[in-house]
Protein backbone atom coordinates (compact mmCIF):
# COMPACT_ATOMS: atom_id res chain seq x y z
CA UNK A 1 0.00 0.00 0.00
CA UNK A 2 1.42 3.09 -1.27
CA UNK A 3 -0.23 6.48 1.03
CA UNK A 4 0.27 9.58 -0.81
CA UNK A 5 -0.30 12.86 0.83
CA UNK A 6 -0.27 15.68 -2.06
CA UNK A 7 1.83 18.52 0.15
CA UNK A 8 4.42 15.89 0.48
CA UNK A 9 4.96 15.54 -3.37
CA UNK A 10 5.76 19.24 -4.05
CA UNK A 11 6.98 22.89 -2.22
CA UNK A 12 3.45 24.36 -1.92
CA UNK A 13 5.40 27.79 -0.99
CA UNK A 14 7.16 27.69 -5.11
CA UNK A 15 4.44 26.66 -7.27
CA UNK A 16 7.00 26.21 -10.01
CA UNK A 17 7.98 22.75 -8.36
CA UNK A 18 4.41 21.77 -9.58
CA UNK A 19 5.04 18.97 -12.36
CA UNK A 20 1.98 21.19 -14.15
CA UNK A 21 2.10 25.53 -12.73
CA UNK A 22 -0.59 26.17 -10.84
CA UNK A 23 -2.33 22.58 -10.46
CA UNK A 24 -1.65 20.87 -7.39
CA UNK A 25 -3.36 17.76 -8.92
CA UNK A 26 -0.35 16.49 -11.20
CA UNK A 27 2.44 15.04 -8.73
CA UNK A 28 5.56 13.32 -8.75
CA UNK A 29 5.00 10.69 -6.21
CA UNK A 30 9.07 9.38 -5.34
CA UNK A 31 9.34 6.45 -3.21
CA UNK A 32 12.60 5.90 -1.12
CA UNK A 33 12.91 1.96 -1.91
CA UNK A 34 12.24 0.48 -5.14
CA UNK A 35 9.33 -2.51 -5.83
CA UNK A 36 10.89 -4.83 -8.03
CA UNK A 37 8.50 -7.19 -9.53
CA UNK A 38 9.19 -10.64 -8.43
CA UNK A 39 9.95 -13.50 -11.57
CA UNK A 40 6.61 -14.69 -12.88
CA UNK A 41 4.74 -11.82 -11.44
CA UNK A 42 3.41 -8.79 -13.02
CA UNK A 43 2.19 -5.25 -11.23
CA UNK A 44 -1.53 -5.05 -10.49
CA UNK A 45 -2.57 -1.16 -9.25
CA UNK A 46 -5.91 -0.14 -8.18
CA UNK A 47 -6.86 2.77 -6.19
CA UNK A 48 -8.03 1.60 -2.67
CA UNK A 49 -9.02 4.74 -0.75
CA UNK A 50 -9.43 8.72 -1.79
CA UNK A 51 -10.52 12.27 -0.08
CA UNK A 52 -10.38 14.60 -2.42
CA UNK A 53 -12.21 18.27 -1.70
CA UNK A 54 -14.76 19.64 -4.24
CA UNK A 55 -13.11 23.14 -4.57
CA UNK A 56 -13.26 23.36 -8.33
CA UNK A 57 -15.17 26.09 -9.81
CA UNK A 58 -18.00 25.29 -12.39
CA UNK A 59 -17.61 28.66 -13.88
CA UNK A 60 -14.12 29.11 -14.63
CA UNK A 61 -11.36 30.36 -17.23
CA UNK A 62 -9.68 27.01 -17.09
CA UNK A 63 -12.89 24.54 -18.26
CA UNK A 64 -13.93 27.90 -20.85
CA UNK A 65 -17.17 28.03 -18.93
CA UNK A 66 -17.02 31.92 -17.91
CA UNK A 67 -17.75 33.28 -21.71
CA UNK A 68 -20.32 33.96 -24.22
CA UNK A 69 -19.17 35.84 -27.06
CA UNK A 70 -21.42 38.01 -29.96
CA UNK A 71 -20.24 39.29 -33.30
CA UNK A 72 -20.09 42.44 -31.88
CA UNK A 73 -20.87 44.26 -28.49
CA UNK A 74 -20.11 43.35 -25.13
CA UNK A 75 -19.32 39.71 -24.47
CA UNK A 76 -20.34 37.55 -21.23
CA UNK A 77 -17.98 37.52 -19.07
CA UNK A 78 -18.25 36.02 -15.41
CA UNK A 79 -16.11 35.95 -12.59
CA UNK A 80 -14.93 32.33 -11.66
CA UNK A 81 -17.01 30.99 -9.21
CA UNK A 82 -19.33 28.41 -8.10
CA UNK A 83 -23.06 28.95 -9.59
CA UNK A 84 -26.08 27.88 -8.93
CA UNK A 85 -28.95 27.86 -11.69
CA UNK A 86 -30.43 31.33 -10.42
CA UNK A 87 -26.98 33.10 -9.20
CA UNK A 88 -26.20 32.60 -12.46
CA UNK A 89 -29.00 34.11 -14.53
CA UNK A 90 -28.84 36.74 -12.33
CA UNK A 91 -25.23 37.65 -12.80
CA UNK A 92 -26.22 37.10 -16.67
CA UNK A 93 -29.19 39.49 -16.34
CA UNK A 94 -26.29 42.06 -14.11
CA UNK A 95 -23.90 42.09 -16.81
CA UNK A 96 -23.37 44.47 -19.26
CA UNK A 97 -24.48 42.13 -21.50
CA UNK A 98 -27.39 43.15 -24.28
CA UNK A 99 -29.04 39.86 -22.66
CA UNK A 100 -31.38 39.17 -19.76
CA UNK A 101 -31.62 35.23 -18.61
CA UNK A 102 -34.60 33.55 -16.53
CA UNK A 103 -34.93 30.42 -16.03
CA UNK A 104 -38.07 27.82 -15.95
CA UNK A 105 -38.10 25.08 -13.37
CA UNK A 106 -40.62 23.02 -14.64
CA UNK A 107 -38.46 22.48 -18.19
CA UNK A 108 -35.16 23.54 -16.58
CA UNK A 109 -34.44 25.76 -19.68
CA UNK A 110 -33.14 29.13 -19.94
CA UNK A 111 -34.59 31.36 -21.92
CA UNK A 112 -32.28 34.95 -23.31
CA UNK A 113 -34.11 38.17 -24.35
CA UNK A 114 -32.24 40.66 -26.01
CA UNK A 115 -32.58 43.73 -24.40
CA UNK A 116 -30.74 45.95 -27.15
CA UNK A 117 -31.95 47.50 -29.96
CA UNK A 118 -30.35 45.91 -32.60
CA UNK A 119 -30.32 42.84 -33.73
CA UNK A 120 -26.80 40.35 -31.91
CA UNK A 121 -25.25 37.37 -32.70
CA UNK A 122 -24.40 34.65 -30.33
CA UNK A 123 -21.31 32.47 -31.12
CA UNK A 124 -22.42 29.80 -29.30
CA UNK A 125 -19.87 27.77 -31.55
CA UNK A 126 -17.05 29.90 -30.48
CA UNK A 127 -14.23 28.49 -28.53
CA UNK A 128 -14.76 30.63 -25.53
CA UNK A 129 -18.37 30.18 -25.82
CA UNK A 130 -19.02 26.44 -26.33
CA UNK A 131 -18.65 24.98 -22.72
CA UNK A 132 -20.89 27.86 -20.91
CA UNK A 133 -23.61 27.51 -23.73
CA UNK A 134 -23.84 24.00 -23.09
CA UNK A 135 -24.04 24.11 -19.37
CA UNK A 136 -27.15 26.70 -20.43
CA UNK A 137 -28.54 23.92 -22.72
CA UNK A 138 -27.89 25.73 -26.03
CA UNK A 139 -26.24 24.06 -28.87
CA UNK A 140 -23.17 25.00 -29.91
CA UNK A 141 -24.37 26.82 -33.30
CA UNK A 142 -24.26 30.38 -33.70
CA UNK A 143 -27.83 32.16 -33.18
CA UNK A 144 -28.86 35.32 -34.26
CA UNK A 145 -32.25 37.29 -31.88
CA UNK A 146 -33.39 40.59 -33.00
CA UNK A 147 -34.28 43.07 -30.72
CA UNK A 148 -36.94 42.25 -28.09
CA UNK A 149 -37.06 38.91 -28.92
CA UNK A 150 -35.89 35.31 -27.44
CA UNK A 151 -34.33 32.45 -27.17
CA UNK A 152 -34.96 29.28 -25.21
CA UNK A 153 -32.13 26.53 -24.06
CA UNK A 154 -32.38 23.19 -26.68
CA UNK A 155 -31.76 20.71 -23.76
CA UNK A 156 -31.55 20.40 -20.67
CA UNK A 157 -29.44 22.71 -17.50
CA UNK A 158 -26.62 21.11 -16.56
CA UNK A 159 -24.20 22.87 -14.46
CA UNK A 160 -21.76 20.59 -14.03
CA UNK A 161 -19.06 20.28 -16.50
CA UNK A 162 -17.02 17.88 -14.24
CA UNK A 163 -18.89 15.21 -14.07
CA UNK A 164 -16.40 12.07 -13.34
CA UNK A 165 -12.86 11.93 -12.10
CA UNK A 166 -9.89 9.53 -13.63
CA UNK A 167 -6.95 8.79 -12.07
CA UNK A 168 -3.82 8.94 -14.22
CA UNK A 169 -0.43 8.05 -14.04
CA UNK A 170 2.74 7.49 -16.36
CA UNK A 171 2.92 4.11 -15.30
CA UNK A 172 2.53 2.00 -18.56
CA UNK A 173 -1.28 0.11 -18.22
CA UNK A 174 -2.29 -2.74 -20.47
CA UNK A 175 -5.72 -3.64 -20.22
CA UNK A 176 -7.95 0.29 -20.16
CA UNK A 177 -9.67 1.09 -23.25
CA UNK A 178 -11.02 4.28 -23.39
CA UNK A 179 -13.23 5.72 -26.73
CA UNK A 180 -11.98 9.05 -25.95
CA UNK A 181 -9.16 8.28 -28.85
CA UNK A 182 -11.04 5.57 -30.70
CA UNK A 183 -10.58 2.72 -27.97
CA UNK A 184 -6.86 3.20 -27.36
CA UNK A 185 -4.88 2.09 -24.34
CA UNK A 186 -4.32 4.80 -21.98
CA UNK A 187 -2.70 5.08 -18.19
CA UNK A 188 -5.87 5.06 -16.07
CA UNK A 189 -5.32 3.36 -13.00
CA UNK A 190 -9.04 3.85 -11.76
CA UNK A 191 -11.91 6.58 -12.05
CA UNK A 192 -13.57 8.15 -9.03
CA UNK A 193 -17.34 8.84 -8.90
CA UNK A 194 -18.64 11.98 -7.57
CA UNK A 195 -22.04 10.96 -7.11
CA UNK A 196 -24.20 13.76 -5.21
CA UNK A 197 -21.14 15.59 -3.75
CA UNK A 198 -21.53 19.32 -3.56
CA UNK A 199 -19.24 22.10 -3.57
CA UNK A 200 -16.88 22.57 -0.44
CA UNK A 201 -17.70 18.69 0.14
CA UNK A 202 -15.21 16.33 0.47
CA UNK A 203 -15.17 13.15 -2.03
CA UNK A 204 -15.04 10.01 -0.14
CA UNK A 205 -13.86 7.40 -2.30
CA UNK A 206 -13.44 3.36 -1.21
CA UNK A 207 -12.33 0.23 -3.26
CA UNK A 208 -15.76 -0.98 -2.96
CA UNK A 209 -17.48 2.05 -4.87
CA UNK A 210 -16.79 0.36 -8.02
CA UNK A 211 -16.45 -3.09 -9.54
CA UNK A 212 -13.42 -4.85 -8.58
CA UNK A 213 -10.98 -3.76 -11.07
CA UNK A 214 -6.94 -3.43 -10.66
CA UNK A 215 -4.63 -1.99 -13.60
CA UNK A 216 -2.14 -4.33 -15.30
CA UNK A 217 1.45 -2.13 -15.60
CA UNK A 218 3.95 -3.52 -18.04
CA UNK A 219 7.14 -2.79 -15.98
CA UNK A 220 10.01 -4.57 -13.65
CA UNK A 221 10.26 -1.81 -10.89
CA UNK A 222 8.08 0.36 -9.27
CA UNK A 223 9.45 3.68 -7.47
CA UNK A 224 9.47 7.45 -9.19
CA UNK A 225 6.34 8.00 -11.29
CA UNK A 226 3.84 10.70 -11.94
CA UNK A 227 -0.12 10.45 -11.01
CA UNK A 228 -3.09 13.08 -11.78
CA UNK A 229 -6.40 14.01 -11.11
CA UNK A 230 -8.25 14.75 -14.65
CA UNK A 231 -12.03 15.03 -15.82
CA UNK A 232 -13.74 13.32 -18.32
CA UNK A 233 -12.15 15.37 -21.04
CA UNK A 234 -8.30 14.82 -19.69
CA UNK A 235 -7.86 18.01 -18.30
CA UNK A 236 -6.62 18.46 -14.80
CA UNK A 237 -9.17 18.99 -11.99
CA UNK A 238 -8.39 22.65 -10.46
CA UNK A 239 -8.41 21.99 -6.80
CA UNK A 240 -7.33 25.70 -6.14
CA UNK A 241 -4.10 24.22 -4.33
CA UNK A 242 -6.21 22.11 -1.92
CA UNK A 243 -4.91 19.57 -0.34
CA UNK A 244 -6.29 15.79 -1.07
CA UNK A 245 -4.61 12.18 -0.48
CA UNK A 246 -4.45 9.37 -2.09
CA UNK A 247 -4.22 5.13 -1.47
CA UNK A 248 -2.60 2.77 -4.23
CA UNK A 249 -2.48 -0.85 -3.40
CA UNK A 250 0.13 -2.47 -5.33
CA UNK A 251 0.17 -6.39 -5.65
CA UNK A 252 2.22 -8.40 -7.31
CA UNK A 253 0.25 -11.68 -8.98
CA UNK A 254 1.29 -14.74 -10.55
CA UNK A 255 1.29 -14.78 -14.23
CA UNK A 256 -0.21 -18.20 -16.08
CA UNK A 257 1.14 -17.09 -19.26
CA UNK A 258 3.22 -19.94 -21.06
CA UNK A 259 6.39 -18.33 -22.74
CA UNK A 260 7.89 -16.06 -19.90
CA UNK A 261 11.71 -14.99 -19.29
CA UNK A 262 11.04 -16.48 -15.75
CA UNK A 263 8.02 -18.79 -16.00
CA UNK A 264 6.35 -19.49 -12.22
CA UNK A 265 3.33 -21.42 -13.33
CA UNK A 266 1.81 -23.90 -11.00
CA UNK A 267 2.54 -27.00 -13.17
CA UNK A 268 6.05 -26.19 -15.45
CA UNK A 269 5.61 -29.87 -17.18
CA UNK A 270 2.86 -27.80 -19.58
CA UNK A 271 5.05 -24.86 -20.19
CA UNK A 272 7.40 -24.41 -23.00
CA UNK A 273 10.81 -22.69 -24.58
CA UNK A 274 10.39 -19.29 -25.65
CA UNK A 275 10.82 -19.26 -29.47
CA UNK A 276 8.96 -22.79 -29.86
CA UNK A 277 6.04 -22.90 -31.25
CA UNK A 278 3.40 -25.65 -30.85
CA UNK A 279 4.30 -27.78 -33.46
CA UNK A 280 7.82 -28.30 -32.76
CA UNK A 281 7.00 -28.98 -29.30
CA UNK A 282 4.52 -31.83 -30.45
CA UNK A 283 6.97 -33.20 -33.09
CA UNK A 284 9.64 -33.55 -29.90
CA UNK A 285 7.54 -35.53 -28.00
CA UNK A 286 6.44 -37.72 -30.01
CA UNK A 287 10.21 -38.22 -31.10
CA UNK A 288 11.10 -38.86 -27.34
CA UNK A 289 7.68 -41.22 -26.54
CA UNK A 290 9.58 -45.21 -25.97
CA UNK A 291 8.33 -47.09 -28.92
CA UNK A 292 6.27 -50.01 -27.81
CA UNK A 293 7.18 -53.94 -28.31
CA UNK A 294 4.78 -55.27 -31.65
CA UNK A 295 1.74 -57.38 -30.18
CA UNK A 296 2.34 -61.36 -31.59
CA UNK A 297 -1.27 -62.80 -32.03
CA UNK A 298 -1.70 -65.63 -29.25
CA UNK A 299 -3.17 -68.72 -30.12
CA UNK A 300 -7.19 -69.28 -29.74
CA UNK A 301 -8.69 -70.57 -27.10
CA UNK A 302 -11.45 -73.43 -26.87
CA UNK A 303 -13.80 -73.40 -24.02
CA UNK A 304 -14.37 -77.16 -22.74
CA UNK A 305 -17.54 -78.56 -23.40
CA UNK A 306 -20.52 -78.04 -20.07
CA UNK A 307 -21.15 -81.30 -18.12
CA UNK A 308 -24.83 -82.14 -18.46
CA UNK A 309 -27.00 -81.09 -15.45
CA UNK A 310 -27.64 -83.60 -12.98
CA UNK A 311 -31.65 -85.13 -12.77
CA UNK A 312 -33.05 -85.97 -9.53
CA UNK A 313 -33.45 -89.66 -8.69
CA UNK A 314 -36.55 -91.90 -8.63
CA UNK A 315 -37.60 -89.31 -12.32
CA UNK A 316 -39.31 -86.56 -9.93
CA UNK A 317 -38.94 -83.15 -11.91
CA UNK A 318 -37.49 -80.33 -9.98
CA UNK A 319 -40.22 -78.07 -8.86
CA UNK A 320 -40.47 -74.67 -10.16
CA UNK A 321 -41.14 -71.67 -8.30
CA UNK A 322 -43.79 -69.28 -9.15
CA UNK A 323 -43.08 -65.43 -9.45
CA UNK A 324 -47.10 -65.03 -8.91
CA UNK A 325 -47.45 -63.34 -5.59
CA UNK A 326 -49.95 -65.04 -3.24
CA UNK A 327 -53.49 -63.50 -2.43
CA UNK A 328 -53.18 -61.42 0.75
CA UNK A 329 -55.25 -63.03 4.12
CA UNK A 330 -57.91 -61.03 4.87
CA UNK A 331 -57.63 -59.85 8.89
CA UNK A 332 -60.53 -59.90 11.03
CA UNK A 333 -61.57 -56.23 12.06
CA UNK A 334 -62.30 -55.85 16.06
CA UNK A 335 -64.90 -53.80 16.72
CA UNK A 336 -64.69 -51.62 20.58
CA UNK A 337 -67.63 -52.12 22.43
CA UNK A 338 -69.86 -49.29 22.18
CA UNK A 339 -70.76 -47.20 25.29
CA UNK A 340 -74.34 -46.66 26.33
CA UNK A 341 -75.42 -43.49 28.04
CA UNK A 342 -76.16 -45.44 31.59
CA UNK A 343 -72.18 -46.62 31.54
CA UNK A 344 -70.79 -42.98 30.82
CA UNK A 345 -72.65 -41.81 33.77
CA UNK A 346 -71.88 -43.79 35.96
CA UNK A 347 -68.48 -43.04 34.78
CA UNK A 348 -68.40 -39.45 35.60
CA UNK A 349 -70.13 -40.47 39.04
CA UNK A 350 -66.77 -42.38 39.94
CA UNK A 351 -64.43 -39.26 38.68
CA UNK A 352 -66.36 -36.77 41.29
CA UNK A 353 -66.17 -39.12 43.46
CA UNK A 354 -62.21 -39.37 43.17
CA UNK A 355 -61.77 -35.48 42.96
CA UNK A 356 -63.89 -35.41 46.03
CA UNK A 357 -61.80 -37.76 48.45
CA UNK A 358 -58.56 -36.03 46.70
CA UNK A 359 -59.49 -33.12 48.06
CA UNK A 360 -60.57 -34.14 51.52
CA UNK A 361 -57.31 -36.14 51.73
Amino acid sequence: MVHIRSKDCYDETDSSSQLTPGFNTHLQVTLNSVIERIPGHRFHISLSSAEIPFTWYNVSAHLKSRQIELSSGTSLNLDEANYNIYELVAAITAAAFPYSATYDIKTNKVTLTNTDSTTRFINFASNDSKELSKMLGFDRLNREVTSGAFISSDGAVNLRPVHSMFLYSNLAASNVLTTTYGGNIENILDKIPLGNVDPLQVIAYDYYETAPFSTIITTDAVQSFEVSLRDQNGKLIQLNNARYELSLLIEQRLSYELEMDHPAHPYPAITRRKGEDKEEVDKKDKEEEPKKPPLTPSPPTIAPPLAPRPQPLGGSTIPILSSTPAAPTPVPTIKRPRIDEEQLQRQEMELDQAIMLAGIL
